[in-house]
């Protein structure tokens, strides 16, 4: 089954993103 978001999931997109940065020496603003 299909479920559709009304917008794309940028939280998740946001947090996996800063992760990655994270693991680089780079923390959040």
């Amino acid at each position: 089954m299909v479920t559709l978001k009304p917008v794309p999931d940028w939280l998740a997109i946001y947090e996996k993103v800063w992760k990655e940065l994270e693991e680089l020496g780079i923390s959040k603003p």
